[in-house]
């Protein structure tokens, strides 16, 4: 899996927006220095995605499913450190549950 960074609060605002396509083993990953329950919406985004809301730990706490273009505000249901946007039905296709730990893998 290759993760995009986003780090700054600009890359943040940008995110996936505007784009029409992602690899099938693309993602963002949104790392912020504080916990928070950020919020993401689907405004300008064109693609559906799946979002994993994780805990300083790894752990995921929260996900959801957003279709392109709905103004929906989606937020986790407790603090989080991190936010795992992939193609919509890749969290269900690897398996990932609430509880679950995402670590990184070096090869």
């Amino acid at each position: 899996m290759t993760l995009e960074l986003a780090r700054t609060p600009e890359e943040q605002a940008q995110g996936l927006m505007g784009r029409y396509e992602m690899l099938p083993h693309y993602g963002m990953l949104f790392v912020y220095t504080e916990p928070g329950q950020y919020g993401f919406w689907m405004k300008g985004t064109h693609i559906p995605l799946d979002i994993a809301w994780l805990n300083r730990s790894g752990h995921v706490v929260d996900r959801a499913h957003m279709e392109p273009h709905d103004e929906t505000l989606h937020r986790p249901i407790t603090p989080v450190y991190f936010a795992l946007e992939l193609n919509a039905g890749a969290l269900d296709k690897y398996g990932v549950k609430i509880g679950d730990r995402l670590v990184r893998l070096q090869g």
